[in-house]
């Protein structure tokens, strides 16, 4: 997806009936943020390869800076009750509010965490910012429930936090996750990630490179691309 056609859906968003969130579970503006950490990821990828290159960390500062002040719209309710609605309606309401605040709160922690570990980190070594981010996403994809959709829309966060925990409750709480929703969705993607946290885990590779060596082009002629989804 390029930059012409991401403008092109946040206006047709903004005009239209639908919301990122809604189709995706991650907010237009983490959405937006996603696209332009990936591709800054790119360059910086460019300057680590080059002697004399020096990536500008200016945009990324930029970034985080939002990402830390971003206003989660989908506030918690209010202690206060709504006379109107039943205590059933009422309940509903409560859990689905819960549930969509958490799901954007994960994938802001997510984006955190990937602008942490590719531009800011060593990546022989975790800081502890990382594993404080890595923490933060997890408890709130756990805040999410499993009887809620929502909860489905976070398999990225859940890979970006699962290749980074050394925790083994949380490696066994991502792997559950994607089994869980593997079986009840039936999409294979759900499936694959198990797969690459295993290789992760026991190599202490970078997901990155454990990506890039899944789906780099084979030197073989007539070999396809592997492709990875993830949502």
């Amino acid at each position: 997806m390029d930059q012409a056609y991401l403008d092109f859906l946040v206006r047709w968003e903004k005009q239209d009936e639908w919301s990122f969130f809604d189709l995706t579970g991650c907010p237009r503006e983490l959405l937006v943020h996603l696209f332009q950490l990936a591709e800054l990821s790119k360059q910086c990828e460019i300057g680590l390869s080059m002697e004399w290159l020096t990536f500008n960390m200016t945009p990324v500062t930029k970034i985080e800076h939002e990402l830390i002040g971003w206003k989660n719209e989908i506030d918690p309710p209010s202690n206060d009750d709504d006379p109107t609605l039943g205590e059933e309606e009422a309940t509903r309401q409560l859990h689905e509010q819960q549930d969509r605040y958490h799901c954007a709160e994960a994938w802001r922690y997510a984006l955190l965490l990937y602008l942490e570990y590719i531009f800011k980190s060593d990546r022989k070594r975790r800081s502890i910012s990382v594993h404080r981010l890595v923490r933060k996403t997890i408890d709130h994809i756990r805040s999410c429930r499993r009887t809620s959709q929502t909860q489905k829309q976070l398999l990225i966060p859940v890979f970006l936090a699962g290749s980074e925990t050394t925790d083994e409750d949380m490696r066994h709480f991502v792997k559950e996750y994607c089994a869980y929703w593997g079986e009840k969705s039936r999409y294979s993607m759900f499936n694959s990630v198990p797969v690459l946290f295993d290789e992760i885990w026991a190599t202490g590779k970078w997901w990155g490179a454990v990506i890039d060596s899944k789906t780099r082009p084979s030197s073989g002629h007539g070999q396809e691309t592997t492709q990875l989804l993830f949502g």
